[in-house]
């Protein structure tokens, strides 16, 4: 546990260089925590493709919502030009 700690001290106090990084991740995982609720009520993906799927999409969706964007516009560009739009 040391080494790795040692590997990763340079990544571990981001927080402390700079105003507005947060100390932990609660935020994000707070997010997420809609899209775990509705994959435990539909009892689950069937595959761990859908499963890959729904992870990434909520993501998604929670960075769009972060930064004050549409899911579905940023989504629908993506998907007609290969990259997200802005």
């Amino acid at each position: 546990m040391r080494h790795r700690l040692s590997q990763q001290q340079d990544h571990l106090f981001e927080f402390l260089k700079h105003d507005g990084v947060d100390a932990t991740n609660h935020l994000a995982e707070r997010q997420l925590r809609p899209a775990v609720i509705a994959r435990k009520i539909s009892c689950g993906n069937k595959t761990a493709k859908a499963a890959r799927a729904l992870v990434l999409l909520a993501s998604l969706a929670a960075t769009a919502r972060q930064r004050g964007r549409s899911f579905i516009t940023d989504w629908t560009a993506a998907l007609s030009k290969g990259q997200p739009s802005g």
